[in-house]
């Protein structure tokens, strides 16, 4: 929701939504917002590191028994100093938007604390600038913030009791769980807590627990963001289709090595050392600094329900490689090669060791620019190593035949260019991925098409169906504010 905020022209963003009309600056609008939503995402982050923290600390209980001691259990009081110290934080960000809403300058919005904002009176002239809905919700928030902030405070900057007890459940009645010498998820009395007090001053009368503060305090900071973001204009996002278990968090790169084409097939060069991949690279890109050597290693991801160990790549595929068969040039295969070997006269390649053969037909008939093709680890002894351009800021696009015509030889070089967009492939559509629910996959290939070494012309042709097909896959992932370009 506030990631869209900062991107207006992205999502489902009102054109006319308040923040958008207040902060008029493209640059300032996303980073501010950008800032929020990720401080949202640290105290969140915070606050399930405290959940897990006291779920280990129950288990352990439950594995030893009538436990009065454990060295683990003043981790929960750390994890609940960290989820407070990030909620709170969310004010300060909260109120300098609201600030340059209002029309103050960056310097006057530094002054917009919490503490003035709750205390001062609105009727008076000098502070009616702070009559705006931010400080307004804030306000009617009072008392929780004032719990937040003072436990934040003691836990953060006032000391520390000594914690030599362990974990009781919530619902346990027994002398020692009712004992904040033994207990340490039972925090101080919030009365008892300020400025001046330290630990020794603290009482425990009321026997309030570390949990109720942690969760009080999130469930509060949501209801501020949800009225506050409703306030500027923002609608939250879609939940997405596909189920949280099945979510993948993370991505790994399919490089798109080299192609050439040889005769009816093209090839797909990789090499087994970094020596034959730099020779390979001289030779053939000469002088040329936007080309390097990238060592891919192998990933264990499962993939299928198969752990062994694979190297991913790219070849060219669909638009791209339809490119080069309607050109007229005879196409009949493409071939992974291994370590191709020189003319030792001319920049071409004379001979190769096959590794895969892929069909010319299948390749062309899918809609994405590049499909991911795996190399088992063990057809390698070590790591592999490709050639390829550096992603730039930019798409260049070209047919390869258009390469072999200007280079004047059916042998002309081409390497993929990774597009700025890059594009999270829909891997988890298909049956392979979507049957393997503990993978956590998700491969991130960039939106490539081949670019011509002869050539810098740019054919951005393609560029609304590649942008319709990353809105749909976000949108089912649910991801729909990260539409950041």
């Amino acid at each position: 929701m506030l990631r869209q905020l900062g991107q207006p022209r992205v999502g489902e963003v009102p054109p006319g939504a308040a923040l958008v009309r207040a902060i008029v600056d493209d640059a300032e609008r996303d980073a501010l917002m950008c800032s929020l939503a990720t401080a949202l995402v640290r105290a969140h982050y915070a606050v399930r590191r405290f959940r897990r923290t006291v779920e280990l600390l129950a288990s352990r209980r439950e594995a030893s028994g009538p436990l009065i001691f454990d060295t683990a259990a003043k981790a929960s009081t750390f994890d609940a100093s960290s989820a407070l110290a990030a909620t709170r934080s969310m004010i300060d960000e909260i109120l300098w938007v609201a600030a340059r809403r209002a029309g103050m300058t960056a310097e006057q919005a530094g002054e917009w604390r919490p503490e003035t904002l709750l205390r001062c009176d609105l009727a008076r002239p000098d502070h009616a600038q702070f009559d705006v809905p931010e400080v307004a919700a804030l306000r009617r928030r009072t008392a929780w913030y004032e719990r937040l902030n003072k436990y934040r405070n003691t836990l953060t900057h006032h000391g520390w009791r000594l914690i030599i007890g362990g974990y009781f459940p919530i619902d346990d009645t027994s002398a020692e769980a009712l004992d904040e010498n033994m207990n340490v998820m039972i925090v101080p009395d919030l009365a008892s807590l300020g400025r001046a007090k330290r630990p020794h001053e603290w009482t425990y009368v009321q026997k309030t627990r570390v949990e109720s503060v942690v969760e009080d305090a999130w469930a509060g900071l949501l209801d501020l963001v949800e009225e506050i973001g409703t306030e500027w204009g923002a609608i939250v996002p879609a939940e997405g289709s596909m189920p949280p278990e099945r979510r993948p968090h993370v991505m790994i790169l399919a490089p798109c090595p080299a192609v050439t084409l040889q005769d009816d097939e093209l090839l797909v060069a990789v090499f087994s050392s970094r020596e034959r991949a730099r020779t390979f690279q001289l030779r053939m890109c000469p002088g040329d600094d936007t080309v390097d050597v990238f060592e891919l290693a192998p990933s264990s991801l499962p993939y299928d329900g198969d752990e062994t160990p694979r190297y991913w790549i790219s070849v060219p595929a669909g638009p791209e490689l339809a490119q080069v068969v309607d050109s007229g040039v005879v196409v009949r295969g493409i071939v992974l090669g291994l370590d191709p070997n020189l003319d030792p006269l001319e920049a071409r390649v004379v001979s190769w060791t096959p590794l895969r053969r892929f069909d010319v037909a299948a390749f062309a008939a899918t809609d994405d620019p590049m499909a991911h093709v795996a190399v088992p680890a063990t057809t390698m002894r070590g790591r592999l190593y490709v050639v390829r351009r550096r992603p730039t800021r930019g798409e260049l696009a070209d047919a390869i035949a258009r390469s072999s015509k200007e280079a004047g030889s059916p042998r002309g070089l081409a390497h993929p260019l990774a597009h700025v967009r890059k594009r999270l492939v829909d891997a988890l559509a298909g049956p392979s991925i979507a049957g393997a629910s503990d993978a956590y996959v998700l491969r991130l290939a960039a939106l490539t098409n081949i670019a011509v070494l002869e050539s810098g012309r740019a054919d951005l042709s393609n560029l609304p169906r590649i942008e319709a097909h990353l809105v749909d896959l976000l949108a089912s992932l649910g991801w729909s504010d990260l539409l950041s370009f």
